[in-house]
């Protein structure tokens, strides 16, 4: 019996690490992606902070561009999303919103939004729903459910309204129509080449003398299809829920640029969680709850931003300085944390005549992460 319960105790501890080590392995992956350079978080003023998340983001500059060349899908990302434009305003209008509030006055200037877009408001709303969410043009809604939560305080409402406001000045809305746009049209083409081929295929064989059932191939094909069409809708999905990892992520940086704490975000994801408020987003398949993972992914920010920061800064001056074969930020950042691929780098670096390395003991601190 002790044998069972020790041989027990020691396959779930060895689970526990291996689920915690995955863990470390998918936030350093969503940190390297989406956390936002060390220009963003050394920026002087508001505008200057936001417009370094916008001129840094991949997608949005590959959206901007394809609208200015007038790329069909991103016409059509556009007419979907201004298609429901009307029935947005007249759900808007019905609102019971609080208006001339001091409180939704000093959160718009403390975002330093009006710097952005003029367009740029901020709305309290009656309604017992302890919620946020902001329009494609950058009017931001707040419910007074939000706002009466026990413990809510005004750095959290803060953080909020940037998670919100980072929405809208990367357009989530039209970037992640556009890709959902991109992935139907490929989707399709494959499913219609696929479809032509079965078609072919039975064709050649009832020429040859083999039976084949029609039904059957015209449900295969139309089987093909909706496949597709699934397919599309997953990755809408998934894409969604990046960008609420990526919004998390400019919320507690910005908290933490102007210096009420980025730490004050994850206590409003703790104070949600506490309330049982449901998730911004929440994937069918994920494998972890959604809030408790999005608390745990800025929690490790937390504890590594400034290993982050230093790999960062470091990556950067070693590409500068001609350093081959450094592959992405995530890559480079993955190699330093196994000591013998750190020693290697440490060497090179020292040989290059890189100042202020200290030991190699003091460059392992500042630059391997604490999960």
């Amino acid at each position: 019996m002790k044998k069972t319960t020790l041989f027990l105790i020691s396959f779930l501890s060895c689970s526990i690490l291996l689920y915690s080590n995955d863990l470390a392995k998918d936030y350093q992956k969503l940190i390297a992606s989406y956390d936002v350079p060390n220009f963003v978080t050394e920026s002087k003023s508001h505008k200057e902070f936001w417009d370094g998340i916008v001129s840094n983001n991949e997608d949005f500059v590959e959206f901007f561009y394809a609208v200015v060349n007038k790329k069909g899908d991103a016409r059509e990302a556009q007419l979907r999303i201004n298609k429901d434009y009307y029935e947005m305003e007249l759900y808007l209008r019905s609102l019971h919103t609080v208006d001339g509030d001091s409180l939704s006055h000093w959160l718009i200037d403390d975002l330093g939004a009006k710097q952005v877009s003029l367009n740029a408001k901020i709305s309290l709303v009656y309604d017992d729903d302890a919620n946020a969410f902001v329009v494609p043009d950058g009017r931001i809604y707040i419910n007074t459910g939000l706002m009466d939560l026990e413990d809510m305080d005004y750095k959290m409402l803060l953080g909020v309204c940037a998670h919100e406001f980072a929405h809208f000045v990367l357009q989530h809305a039209y970037v992640g129509t556009y890709k959902t746009v991109k992935k139907e049209k490929k989707n399709n083409t494959i499913a219609a080449i696929t479809a032509g081929v079965n078609i072919l295929s039975s064709g050649y064989a009832a020429a040859n003398g083999i039976e084949q059932d029609w039904d059957a191939v015209g449900k295969g094909v139309d089987n093909l299809i909706e496949s597709a069409k699934k397919d599309a809708e997953k990755y809408k999905y998934k894409y969604n829920r990046e960008q609420e990892i990526e919004a998390d992520i400019i919320a507690y940086r910005f908290l933490d640029w102007i210096g009420a704490g980025g730490e004050a975000y994850i206590d409003c994801l703790r104070l949600l969680q506490k309330n049982n408020i449901f998730d911004w987003y929440q994937s069918e398949d994920s494998k972890h709850p959604a809030t408790e993972y999005r608390i745990g992914l800025l929690s490790y920010l937390d504890r590594n931003k400034e290993a982050i920061q230093n790999i960062s800064k470091l990556y950067d001056a070693m590409k500068n300085q001609g350093f081959d074969k450094l592959g992405s930020l995530d890559d480079f950042s993955k190699r330093l944390q196994k000591e013998k691929n750190r020693k290697k780098t440490f060497e090179e670096l020292f040989k290059r005549g890189f100042s202020n390395l200290g030991t190699f003991e003091e460059f392992s601190n500042k630059v391997v992460f604490v999960d």
